[in-house]
């Protein structure tokens, strides 16, 4: 069980081992470490110069490293010596001529900001004075090296061995292009840490040249930005949903009492022959917010008479889960990872080795680059059970009162899916508006105000509904703020014709689906004119095309309505027909159902549409980027291909809601998406 422990004691004396005892250094033969050491924090200037010091001669590894070779140079060599002596006095000129605040961090700066320095007093042998040499050595270790990759350092380690860490990442689109950081002692905090920092040529200065000269930033953050959450809009988020739960444990006491108490007076009655108390009434508080009925209803499931549907539930699971996926690749590319060139080719470094097979190339990758159909199925639910709802109400009138009262029940509709949707949307968007740049914490949080500043600007777009069409390569910003809500806002501007959809509908049946089909037709033209105007392609995680004309593939179609609504529609149009169906067949008292044999065939069309949409465009980047699909093709792909998959989808909930059970016999499809965990 102590065996961590063990392991780590292990670690820890070989490293020691390996440093040699520092206070007997000069007779140690582990001094040469040091040396080395020294000699791999040298600047390339900082090398030349003592190069030349020696007067050209030709030293040899071996040697390069041996202590006494540098001490005959220091007792012989005046060019040398003479260069020892003067990069410390100039050291301490430059530290000095920093006015810092802290005559320790000026004692640590002489040290630290020139580690050519440090040959002179290993070469002097004092015991003492090299002992001071070792915590520098430690800052070194727990930043970043030198053209280190990715390096950022240990922040832990070196607030462990009382340094100072400064994260200095390069930033591009608030994006770090490359971690970096340095540890710098711990006497240097605040202003101090900055100057010292600045004047570092090692581990800061030929870093941030490289990355200056390309244009891009370089942050200096050394020490932590402290929370600003005692301000209103915090406080105001965290008071909501204090007040929230406040009220939960209050009603679902008040209901333990009541029930209770009840319970007990039942029981009194009995005893005495008395006529059973009435149960209590439960007022509109109580019953919204005690967490007996919210928890009975969360583990509640559909009861058998109302089950045809409950295969859309696993569509729905499975759809969440494709949407997790892809996001969970997509958050390598847009958070700056590591390994990016090895992802996609030519991102992240200009150069693409076709011999190399990148991550996007992976057979299973069409999961992951073609997720976006996850989106078009919540679609398709949306405007399936969107059209079931509303003409479920309208079922209650009679007659052509549905048609005569239309003035009020359209209203009514987008009042009601406002209040479904509006208020949890506006409460989310203050957590990330008011408390999602206070939640993270330590030295690589670069910024306390950035989700501030774009909800500040955009909050009123989210509230009504249209912040996606203000996307647009002018406004880049249009979606910083909650931009996931993309597709609440696309859903919403597709709803505005669901209830006029379903007023033809009631008029007459054809009208309503043929009304319906209309807005499926205008996308499909749209997309296609998109296609060949704009040259918008099949797979935009990796597109083989660029747009041409201007066109963005996002802010033009992606997170537009008029590109998506084609799923939307087919999706309502479904349900017109299914509806007719059912009324049609109940008023001649008969059950509709599917042959297995078309059953069969519907189930196999759809699956076959599925899987071309998505698996046929691996033959687009295997062989990327040397072969690629042509540009009629990707023209063609991006026209249908959203359509096709909600036709699919119409196809497959057609089948399963149709087949045949008489027999005894399931759909293991069905049952496998209906479970009861969904």
């Amino acid at each position: 069980s102590n065996s961590p422990v063990i392991a780590m004691s292990a670690v820890v004396t070989l490293l020691v081992l390996s440093l040699g005892s520092f206070n007997s250094i000069d007779a140690h033969p582990d001094q040469s470490l040091l040396l080395q050491k020294a000699f791999t924090l040298l600047t390339p200037n900082q090398t030349a110069v003592l190069h030349n010091s020696t007067q050209d001669q030709c030293i040899s590894i071996n040697d390069m490293y041996n202590i006494q070779t540098w001490k005959d140079q220091y007792n012989t060599n005046p060019l040398f010596a003479q260069l020892l002596h003067d990069e410390r006095q100039m050291v301490q000129l430059e530290c000095g001529e920093m006015n810092l605040t802290s005559n320790e961090c000026l004692q640590d700066c002489e040290y630290y900001n020139n580690v050519l320095s440090w040959i002179l007093v290993l070469v002097q042998g004092n015991a003492t004075e090299i002992a001071k040499l070792m915590p520098y050595y430690t800052y070194y270790s727990m930043g970043a090296a030198l053209f280190s990759y990715y390096d950022a350092g240990n922040p832990d380690m070196c607030s462990y061995n009382a340094g100072t860490y400064c994260y200095t990442p390069a930033m591009a689109n608030g994006f770090p292009v490359q971690q970096h950081a340095c540890c710098l002692p711990g006497s240097c905090v605040g202003e101090d840490a900055l100057k010292v920092l600045h004047s570092n040529d090692f581990c800061y200065n030929t870093y941030a040249d490289i990355f200056n000269n390309l244009g891009i930033p370089v942050l200096d953050i050394c020490e932590p930005i402290p929370r600003d959450i005692d301000q209103p809009g915090p406080v105001i988020v965290i008071s909501v949903f204090v007040l929230f739960v406040l009220l939960v444990i209050i009603a679902s006491l008040w209901k333990q009492y009541l029930m209770e108490d009840y319970q007990k007076r039942s029981a009194m009655n009995i005893n005495i022959m008395q006529p059973q108390s009435a149960a209590p009434t439960m007022n509109l508080f109580i019953s919204s917010f005690n967490i007996q009925d919210i928890w009975k209803s969360f583990r509640s499931t559909r009861p058998e008479g109302k089950t045809q549907y409950n295969f859309l539930d696993g569509i729905r699971v499975w759809s969440m889960s494709w949407v997790i996926f892809g996001h969970s690749f997509m958050f390598f590319i847009t958070a700056g990872a590591s390994n990016l060139p090895t992802l996609l080719p030519g991102f992240g470094t200009p150069s693409v080795d076709p011999d190399y097979k990148y991550v996007v190339q992976e057979f299973y990758m069409m999961f992951a680059e073609y997720a976006f159909y996850s989106v078009d199925s919540f679609f398709f639910l949306s405007g399936f059970l969107a059209t079931f709802s509303i003409w479920r109400q309208l079922k209650k009138y009679p007659g052509k009162k549905a048609l005569n009262l239309c003035y009020l029940w359209v209203p009514l509709s987008y009042l009601s899916r406002i209040l479904r949707i509006m208020p949890m949307m506006m409460y989310t968007t203050a957590i990330q508006w008011q408390l999602s740049d206070q939640l993270s914490g330590g030295y690589h949080v670069t910024s306390r105000d950035t989700y501030t500043g774009y909800c500040n600007a955009d909050w009123y777009k989210i509230l009504f509904f249209y912040a996606n069409l203000q996307a647009s390569d002018t406004e880049t910003e249009a979606l910083a703020c909650m931009g996931h809500l993309w597709y609440i806002q696309c859903d919403m501007q597709m709803f505005l014709l669901l209830p006029w959809i379903l007023l033809a509908f009631a008029a007459n049946k054809v009208y309503g689906i043929c009304a319906a089909l209309v807005p499926v037709i205008v996308c499909i033209i749209i997309r296609l004119y998109y296609a060949f105007h704009y040259d918008f392609v099949a797979n935009q995680l990796y597109p083989a095309y660029i747009p041409k004309n201007g066109g963005n593939q996002n802010n033009d179609s992606y997170f537009q309505p008029w590109t998506r609504m084609s799923v939307y529609f087919i999706g309502v149009m479904a349900m017109l027909i299914i509806i007719t169906i059912d009324e049609k067949m109940d008023s001649n008292n008969i059950a509709f159902k599917l042959k297995r044999s078309i059953y069969f065939m519907l189930m196999i069309a759809s699956g076959f549409i599925m899987c071309c949409l998505v698996f046929w465009p691996y033959e687009d980047v295997k062989d990327a980027p040397e072969k690629r699909w042509s540009l009629a093709s990707n023209q063609i792909y991006y026209a249908f291909g959203r359509p096709a998959w909600g036709v699919a989808l119409a196809i497959m909930t057609f089948a399963l809601k149709y087949r045949d059970n008489s027999n005894g016999s399931k759909s293991m499809i069905k049952s496998f998406l209906s479970l009861e965990i969904y």
